[in-house]
């Protein structure tokens, strides 16, 4: 246990030796009873840790399920090797350890209707995590349709849309504004875009970012400047994306600097570079977003606008208990900033 940090209901297990959900049975009243040697463990344990109960965590454990529903919308096949539904997850699954909670990992196929009838809206959860659904996705429009669900979104809120659960996204708006702010301040003057699909919200809003960063920084950005790119290789504007990345590179007047959507597109940017010869950061700054555990990695390592997906996983599932508990939660929309790690794919411009 880490020096300062309150017990959690792991460590009243750990000691008592017994499992988190017997702990929570206990703490609870139900549903299932513990043997008296095990109850007298765990209050044992409860005492020397001084461990205090989490009321939401007592609450909803006496709930018929004691399970959360997360689902992941966008993400096909390549679910486990994605970094940012791993990021969130790691965060979720901590949050719900922490709380005694079950976690039900749900992913579809295309039929979202049948893939969540067996595990939605029947008891079988508490409620629902919902992660990265597109704009205008379908299973956002089910979700909406199943009354006195509870769910909460992690993605951005759409001011068009009247959504009522809570959702929450990394500052999209302010953290681009950081990445402009850091190349202007490097002195760049002629910096690019590459964004992701047009069907992601993240890419309409960074796109967005970036062109209202470079407004406010007084500077013009050519049309040319800002290029459809894709957030993946397992998409078909991958190859759109690769086209993008050599145009930027080879073009008369080329920009000193790119800002991409996120750290695949800057790595696809970086191993292009690296094959037409031209030198990163010398004569071209590239910074990403995301800061995926690989972008450190990468030739040379990549300066990243980072998301705190943990701590993203972490609140949306505490948001979410607190909207099954019938509390508040608030804001509604919450934007969680993000944070510049420089490394050394960023520069002064070349001299002219």
């Amino acid at each position: 246990m880490r020096a300062n940090k309150p017990p959690t209901i792991r460590d009243v297990a750990r000691v008592a030796g017994v499992s988190v959900t017997t702990v929570s049975f206990v703490l609870s009243g139900g549903p299932r009873p513990v043997s008296v040697t095990a109850r007298e463990k765990i209050l044992a344990a409860i005492r020397e840790l001084g461990f205090r109960p989490n009321a939401m965590a007592r609450n909803l454990a006496s709930r018929q399920a004691n399970q959360i529903g997360v689902v992941f919308s966008n993400f096909g096949h390549r679910l486990v090797a994605n970094p940012y539904a791993g990021g969130l997850l790691d965060g979720i699954l901590d949050a719900g350890y922490d709380l005694g909670l079950g976690i039900l990992i749900i992913r579809g196929f295309g039929d979202w209707e049948r893939d969540l009838t067996p595990f939605v809206g029947n008891g079988r959860t508490d409620g629902t995590i919902l992660i990265a659904p597109l704009a205008n996705d379908p299973t956002s429009a089910l979700f909406e349709q199943l009354p006195g669900e509870r769910y909460v979104e992690i993605a951005p809120f759409l001011d068009g849309r009247d959504l009522q659960c809570p959702t929450i996204d990394v500052d999209n708006a302010g953290t681009i504004r950081v990445g402009v702010q850091h190349l202007v301040e490097l002195g760049h003057r002629r910096i690019a875009h590459i964004t992701g699909e047009a069907s992601q919200q993240a890419s309409i809003d960074r796109r967005a970012a970036f062109l209202a960063a470079v407004e406010e920084f007084g500077l013009e950005v050519p049309p040319n400047f800002v290029r459809e790119g894709s957030f993946s290789s397992a998409t078909a504007g991958h190859q759109t994306l690769l086209e993008s990345a050599r145009d930027l590179l080879t073009m008369p007047g080329r920009p000193t600097a790119v800002l991409c959507a996120n750290d695949h597109i800057a790595g696809e940017l970086l191993k292009l570079a690296i094959h037409l010869g031209v030198q990163v950061p010398a004569e071209m700054s590239v910074v990403g977003f995301d800061d995926h555990p690989g972008a450190s990695l990468t030739n040379p390592p990549l300066t990243s606008l980072g998301q705190p997906l943990n701590e993203m996983g972490r609140l949306s599932l505490r948001r979410l208990v607190s909207l099954i508990n019938d509390q508040p939660v608030e804001p509604l929309h919450l934007k969680v900033p993000g944070t510049l790690v420089i490394r050394n794919s960023t520069g002064p411009p070349p001299a002219a």
